[in-house]
């Protein structure tokens, strides 16, 4: 069974995925021997008492492309099954009869092949709670009874954690963490006698932390002293300075464009994609009452019309006040369509200070605006796949925008 699908996770398969690294980081064969597996129900595992004391003198990891940091024993060992933002680490000790407790933490891409999106946190406890014997024994490849599963939190943040025993006395356990766009999973390994083991994983969830990653740090910096202002952008996008431009929006204005031309949906019904974003000073709407307000451009000046489209932004995540860095903006949209329901979104944000009104736009581009591009088969439209692109696009295009957005600052 295939579960990568154009770099995207079943989340549903990063179970075989982790299993596998355990399989291959520890020598650990239990999970490939043909026996039939038997699933007990385990009660809540309280923390074991004193947790900060015992864990006082423990060796802290952190790992910034993962995005976690956590404590373990000074004995046990570390070590990187693979690498990367999307990388898996082992933690493994072996006790004095010679059993092997291993943990492994990894982060994988949230998507989900059946809904053709990332799954949420609730649906995924839904499936488990509905499908999960069916999903471990695909695992497997056996039959499963009595799997046990309960809610926890970790870091002020649910997770789910399912645990088995199996007729060799061998123990396992998954826990579950959605983190928008990723997938956490932490994973035990142990014979079911290892109380301590047991106990030892109990422990390094209570100081399991996440780390937000900055997805910025790398990124080039443009910087206007002229206008006191500066902003990221993308290293592999270029960026063209003093663009004078009359916008979509009919006002006239001094601006750097940076050249995206990145892909967002590109399939046999569909292309959409984010063209470009300016950055720059809007020389029409030059004071603060006009430059402070939220503003739709629209075919027509009917005002419930205006008020709808208004309402409908704000829904799909355009809220029409932002603040970002302690920096208000105020919302503009405009939207222009050509021959063949060709579509030119124009989503921007603009704050007023000394003076001057201070806008970022990001110009679109969708190939249908109406629907599906008339050479897409009848038997794609009515598919699942192809009708989920629609309801992700203003996520992902949200996603680009927002991103370099959240990196202007004015200077001092």
């Amino acid at each position: 069974m295939n579960f990568l699908k154009e770099g995207k996770t079943n989340w549903k398969y990063i179970l075989i995925v982790v299993i596998l690294a355990l399989i291959v980081g520890v020598g650990t064969l239990w999970w490939v021997k043909k026996q039939k597996v038997s699933f007990v129900e385990f009660p809540e595992i309280e923390k074991p008492e004193k947790v900060e004391d015992e864990t006082a003198n423990w060796e802290t990891y952190r790992n910034d492309d993962i995005g976690f940091l956590m404590k373990y024993p000074s004995d046990w060992e570390v070590g990187i099954f693979s690498k990367g933002e999307y990388g898996a680490i082992t933690f493994d000790h072996r006790d004095e009869l010679g059993y092997l407790c291993s943990i492994l933490v990894s982060k994988s891409l949230n998507y989900d092949d059946e809904r053709g999106r990332p799954i949420t946190f609730e649906e995924m406890v839904t499936d488990l709670e509905t499908k999960g014997e069916e999903i471990v024994s695909d695992i497997t490849g056996q039959g499963v009874r009595n799997l046990s599963m309960e809610q926890i939190i970790i870091d002020n943040i649910p997770a789910i954690k399912l645990c088995w025993l199996n007729d060799y006395g061998d123990r396992g356990c998954i826990v579950f963490s959605v983190l928008e766009k990723d997938i956490f999973s932490i994973n035990h390994m142990s014979k079911s006698k290892q109380e301590k083991c047991q106990n030892t994983f109990n422990q390094i969830l209570s100081t399991f932390r996440f780390i937000k990653i900055d997805e910025t740090s790398n990124w080039k910096i443009y910087r206007n002293e002229g206008y006191g202002f500066e902003v990221k952008y993308p290293t592999e996008y270029t960026l063209e300075e003093n663009v004078e431009k009359m916008t979509d929006f009919g006002e006239e204005g001094d601006y750097a464009e940076i050249l995206l031309n990145k892909t967002i949906i590109d399939s046999p019904c569909y292309k959409s994609s984010v063209q470009k974003v300016y950055i720059g000073i809007n020389e029409t709407d030059n004071t603060s009452t006009t430059c402070s307000k939220e503003k739709v451009f629209a075919p027509t000046l009917n005002e419930e019309y205006i008020k709808g489209i208004s309402l409908q932004l704000t829904e799909e995540g355009w809220p029409e006040r932002k603040e970002i860095n302690d920096i208000i903006f105020y919302r503009r949209y405009f939207v222009t369509h050509s021959m063949g329901g060709k579509a030119y979104p124009n989503y921007a944000y603009q704050s007023f200070r000394n003076k001057k009104c201070y806008k970022i736009g990001l110009e679109g581009y969708s190939s249908s605006a109406f629907g599906f591009t008339d050479e897409c088969p009848p038997s794609l439209r009515d598919s699942s796949q192809y009708k989920s692109l629609f309801e992700n696009e203003d996520k992902k295009i949200q996603e680009t925008f927002f991103l370099i957005l959240s990196t202007f600052r004015f200077l001092e």
